[in-house]
C-alpha cells in the first residue's frame, strides 16, 4: 500500500522509537490526565478519518448514470448502468463497493459528489497539504493540522490515546496536536526494558502533581490499559471479517480500542494506491482491488461496532479526483473534484450537494469535474453536528461553513 505520508515534508518519530528511549521522551508529549469516567460523560463522537491518498476516481466510484458525457469520455473505463449498484435513477456505486452500499441501505451513508478543495495545483503534495491543514489552497496561511486544531478547540485534557494515527508517522492533519500517537500495531506501543523499567518509572512518578509527573502517571496507566487488551485474541462482533490488509487491520485495531473505551476521540487511517494513471480497469484491476479493500474494511468495522456505532462518525476524503476523460494508458490523470463520504447512524442518507454536470462547458478548464462542494463544508458540518463545536473559523482559516444538510 502506498505510503503517501512520508512525502508530506515533515518527519515524525514513531511510537517505537519514542518508547525505545526508556519511556522518558514519551512523557514529554503527554499532558494531564483525564479519567475514563470523564470520557463516558462526553457527548462527542469518536471521529474516524479515512484519507484515500493518490486521488480517488470519484466518477467510477459514484457513477453518474444520467450523464452521457461520462460514457462518451470513457469508452473503456465507464461502468454501464446495469453494472453499478443502483442507488437512484441518477447514481450507482461501483460493484466492488458492497460494504458501503450496506451503509447506504441502512440509511447511514451521506455521499457528496463534486467535492474537493480550492487548490488547483493537481499536485498530490500541495492538495493533501492544503486539505490536511484545513485550507482552501496552499496560498492561505498554514495554521497546522485541522485535527490538531479541532482537539485544541474542543478542550479536555490530553493523553497518549486521545488521537491516534494507525500509521508509521503522524499525518499533517494531526501536526501540532498534544496527546496524539502514531503506530501500526498495538504491539509497538510498549515500554522498552520490561518489568524492571516499568518498576523504575512507577517509583519515579509515584508522587507529585506537576505536569511532567502527571503525564508520566497517565502514560503508565495507558500502557497498563493496553496491556490488558488481547490483540491476537480479539473477536469482532457479529461475525465481522476484516480484510487481511494494512487498511483492514488498522480498522480492526481502531474498533478494538473504541470498544475498550480507552479515551480515543480521533482515529486517522490512510488507504493509498489511488493514483491510477495506467490500467485502472472498470470492474477489474487496481481501482477495483482498492475499492474492494476499502468497502470490505468499512463494512466489517461498522458490523463490529454494533451498538457502539451510535457514537462513531466516519469521514472518507481524498485530495482530488481524476479527469473526466480516460487517457491513452487506459487510466485517468489528476483532476479536481471527487467524492466525500460521511457514515453515521445520525446522517440523512443520500447524495448531497450541488452537481455541476459533465458537459465540457461545465468542467474546470473543460477537462475536470468542477469543485462544486467545498470539503470544509462537509467536515465542518460533522464538527458542528456531531462534535459540538459551532465556531470552526479557527480550524478552517476563517472559512464560513455552509452545511449541506448531511444530518437529520
Amino acid at each position: 500500500m502506498s505510503n503517501w505520508t512520508t512525502c508530506e515534508g515533515s518527519w515524525q518519530p514513531s511510537r517505537r522509537s519514542m518508547l525505545a528511549l526508556g519511556g522518558l521522551a514519551m512523557m514529554s508529549w503527554c499532558a494531564p490526565t483525564i479519567t475514563q469516567a470523564q470520557f463516558a460523560e462526553k457527548a462527542r463522537d469518536v471521529l474516524v478519518v479515512i484519507f484515500l491518498r493518490g486521488g480517488m476516481d470519484g466518477l467510477n466510484f459514484l457513477v453518474p448514470r444520467h450523464e452521457d458525457d461520462y460514457f462518451r469520455e470513457r469508452p473503456s473505463l465507464a461502468l454501464s448502468s446495469q453494472a453499478t449498484l443502483k442507488l437512484t435513477d441518477e447514481w450507482g456505486l461501483h460493484p466492488a463497493a458492497g460494504g458501503i452500499r450496506q451503509a447506504w441501505d441502512d440509511g447511514q451513508c451521506a455521499l457528496v459528489h463534486a467535492c474537493g478543495s480550492q487548490d488547483g495545483s493537481r499536485s498530490h503534495f500541495e492538495a493533501m497539504k492544503a486539505m490536511e491543514t484545513g485550507r482552501g489552497s496552499n496560498r492561505e496561511t498554514d495554521r497546522g493540522g485541522w485535527l490538531a486544531q479541532l482537539l485544541a478547540a474542543t478542550g479536555g485534557a490530553s493523553h497518549p490515546l486521545r488521537a491516534l494515527a494507525l500509521a508509521d508517522t503522524l499525518p499533517d492533519s494531526l501536526t501540532g496536536s498534544p496527546g496524539s500517537s502514531a503506530f501500526r500495531s498495538l504491539a509497538e506501543f510498549e515500554l522498552q526494558g520490561g518489568a524492571e523499567t516499568r518498576a523504575l518509572l512507577s517509583r519515579l512518578y509515584a508522587q507529585g502533581d506537576d505536569q511532567f509527573t502527571v503525564a508520566g502517571q497517565q502514560t503508565l496507566a495507558t500502557l497498563d490499559a493496553l496491556g490488558k487488551l488481547d490483540e491476537r485474541g480479539y473477536q469482532p462482533r457479529g461475525g465481522a471479517k476484516y480484510p487481511d490488509s494494512d487498511f483492514g487491520q488498522a480498522l480492526r485495531q481502531a474498533a478494538m480500542l473504541i470498544r475498550a473505551q480507552v479515551g480515543l476521540e480521533v482515529v486517522s487511517i490512510d488507504r493509498g494506491g489511488w493514483d491510477t494513471h495506467i490500467a485502472q480497469g472498470s470492474t477489474q484491476g487496481l481501482f477495483t482491488n482498492n475499492l474492494s479493500d476499502l468497502a470490505a474494511g468499512i463494512g466489517a468495522f461498522r458490523q463490529d461496532m454494533g451498538s457502539d456505532l451510535d457514537r462513531v462518525t466516519i469521514v472518507v476524503q481524498t485530495e482530488f479526483g481524476r479527469r473526466v476523460a480516460e487517457n491513452a494508458g487506459l487510466g485517468t490523470d489528476h483532476g479536481r473534484a471527487s467524492v466525500a463520504m460521511v457514515m453515521s447512524p445520525h446522517v440523512r442518507g443520500g447524495v448531497h450537494g450541488r452537481w455541476p454536470g459533465l458537459k465540457p462547458s461545465q468542467r474546470d478548464e473543460n477537462a475536470d469535474l468542477i469543485v462544486a462542494n467545498d470539503y470544509r463544508d462537509v467536515i465542518g458540518e460533522v464538527i458542528q453536528r456531531r462534535l459540538g463545536l459551532q465556531d470552526t473559523s479557527g480550524i478552517f482559516a476563517g472559512h464560513l461553513v455552509r452545511p449541506l444538510g448531511l444530518f437529520a
